[in-house]
């Protein structure tokens, strides 16, 4: 197995960073490049003990830092976080044998789902979403598909429903990472701007109460209830003679078919119908009446939400409810989750051969999915 060397902590300017050595030669080549300050080798000391001393990047060069020999044929490097501390310490690596990688190119030997999840790990933006990718990188996922290879060959039937019931958690797995699409619509100055900064805690969209100030489409990234979520403040639907306003509204239209959730904002205050945003009805769509404030009437249609965006009165209700659509149902804790677009086409190729009683080539679909994994 070659030598390999990489970064682990995020690019640029940090406190610490942590460099990784992994490979046969690993502990070889830094108690090559490392002095203690007790004089002890790296290679005499039991796994986890931390090493403090000198790197010699150069004749002149001497980085003060800490080693720890993780594992049999690994060991990490904590030095200063700056770009030339990190720099000077991957060139002398790099010179001494190792091949230095960007960090994901380490778990190359990793189980596929080991892999995709500490992958998708670093990028997790909320502890909800951490905890979830943690628990397939602890087994979750893994375990279960290896039970359902075992039912396999004496229960299609509780196979196909297991099967199934990873599939109907994808939706959540997929958004991960990745955030849920929620564009807020409506015609215009109806309150979408000011709903969308009550939503975010900032003000992120300009809001003017000339109608067609939104003309292209402001997103702001936020977590509601620990998932990711990508608000989008959209143009004011309508018919204008303004060709800069109506390419706006058909951006806001594409942005819709994108969307994964979508909030019509009406102003209570008007007359404005859900046909005028010509919304898909298979899409999921919250009506908003917003600037209940101004509103003579007291009754507005079931389901709806109530809000004066200016106040944030009925937000709290409204971020509810955009949960509750997005994420129905959320999962247990160790509860296995497919979270990747690969798992999930395999999980529905074994669901459709398993329809087809081809059985084998079920379970190829689910090993595919196990690449490398252990017995």
């Amino acid at each position: 197995m070659s030598t390999k060397a990489a970064l682990l902590t995020p690019a640029g300017r940090g406190a610490i960073a942590t460099v990784r050595v992994e490979g046969d030669h690993a502990v070889e080549i830094v108690e090559s490049l490392f002095r203690s300050a007790t004089n002890r080798k790296i290679s005499e000391q039991p796994l986890g003990r931390i090493l403090f001393g000198q790197w010699q990047s150069t004749a002149e060069h001497h980085e003060e830092l800490v080693v720890c020999h993780t594992e049999k044929h690994s060991v990490e490097v904590q030095c200063h976080g700056g770009v030339a501390a990190v720099d000077a310490i991957l060139s002398s690596l790099e010179k001494s044998g190792c091949d230095v990688v960007d960090w994901p190119e380490m778990l190359i030997t990793a189980d596929l789902i080991e892999r995709e999840a500490r992958i998708d790990l670093a990028s997790a933006t909320t502890e909800r979403t951490a905890a979830i990718l943690l628990d397939q990188l602890n087994g979750a996922l893994s375990n279960e598909l290896k039970t359902i290879i075992d039912l396999l060959r004496c229960n299609i039937s509780e196979s196909l429903a297991r099967i199934e019931r990873l599939l109907s958690n994808s939706d959540v797995g997929l958004h991960l990472v990745n955030p849920w699409r929620v564009v807020i619509a409506g015609a215009p100055n109806v309150g979408k701007s000011s709903l969308i900064n009550a939503i975010l805690g900032f003000e992120r969209a300009i809001v003017f109460d000339q109608p067609g100030t939104t003309r292209d489409v402001v997103t702001g990234h936020t977590a509601l209830d620990g998932w990711p979520i990508e608000l989008s403040d959209t143009a004011g639907i309508r018919t204008s003679n303004d060709r800069l306003e109506m390419a706006g509204v058909e951006f806001a239209r594409k942005q819709m078919e994108k969307a994964d959730l979508i909030v019509h904002v009406i102003a209570a205050n008007e007359a404005t119908s859900a046909s005028d945003l010509q919304i898909d009805e298979a899409k999921p769509t919250i009506t908003v009446f917003n600037k209940c404030d101004l509103s003579t009437s007291g009754s507005f249609p079931d389901g709806s939400i109530q809000t004066v965006a200016t106040t944030g009165d009925g937000v709290n209700a409204l971020i509810q409810r955009v949960v509750e659509t997005l994420v129905p149902c959320s999962p247990k804790d160790g509860e296995p989750i497919p979270f990747t677009k690969r798992q999930v086409s395999h999980l529905q190729s074994a669901v459709h051969r398993l329809r087809l009683n081809k059985t084998d080539d079920a379970e190829t679909s689910l090993l595919a999915i196990l690449e490398n994994a252990p017995e």
